[in-house]
């Protein structure tokens, strides 16, 4: 009757958690699942301290991670229980994200995803387009109990938070997401800052839950 599983920061690799998926029937109960700081989940390349080498070569190396399958076999053996994932600083990268989202959307108690500091802005204009429609999809998918998403530290731009405040305008529930430490422009900012002010005065064409949480 597990419903509380911390596997944060422990060199959990994509590997490790395809060896986990299967495991997953014995949490038929679980609630919330904690990934973070597992950067051997991600795909994005990284930065890598081999002191013993980097003392020869006196120079850093970059080495290619695992490129996120895992991660992706973990996802779809979650349980329908789940209602919190936090996937923080794993190294994930907008590729692996995009495949990710869909699987998750199919989860009908998840309420919390934790994306934050996943190098989301890399692979290109194609790439971060099918991201933002993904994470658009994920935010009109029939969970309805879906509460909030942390999207923040992605070097995200003007053009993903237009999309996430479109989607959210055609939702008629609050949906929280924080998206602080991205790219923001100061434009985008005052439009934000008018659509608050309007909010405040509890104009109805201005729902709060078309607002981005934590833009500034």
């Amino acid at each position: 009757h597990l419903r509380w599983l911390n596997l944060a920061n422990i060199d959990l690799d994509s590997e490790g958690a395809s060896l986990l998926a299967p495991a997953m029937v014995m949490f038929s109960n679980l609630e919330e699942l904690y990934l973070y700081n597992n950067e051997g989940l991600g795909r994005t390349p990284r930065m890598i301290d081999l002191e013993n080498w980097e003392a020869k070569e006196q120079k850093p190396i970059k080495v290619e991670r695992a490129r996120g399958k895992g991660i992706l076999r973990l996802a779809r053996a979650l349980p329908h229980s789940l209602k919190k994932l936090a996937l923080g600083s794993c190294a994930l990268g907008p590729r692996v994200v995009t495949e990710l989202l869909p699987i998750l959307s199919g989860l009908p108690s998840l309420e919390h995803l934790g994306l934050c500091d996943n190098d989301l802005n890399e692979d290109g204009d194609q790439q971060r387009t099918l991201l933002h429609t993904a994470i658009c999809k994920l935010l009109q998918s029939g969970v309805s109990v879906f509460k909030r998403l942390d999207i923040s530290l992605n070097d995200l731009h003007d053009e993903c938070a237009i999309a996430i405040l479109v989607a959210l305008a055609k939702e008629q529930r609050d949906i929280r997401i924080d998206f602080g430490a991205n790219k923001v422009s100061a434009e985008l900012r005052e439009v934000v800052h008018g659509l608050r002010a309007h909010a405040r005065k509890d104009q109805p064409q201005v729902p709060e839950h078309l607002l981005l949480q934590d833009l500034l």
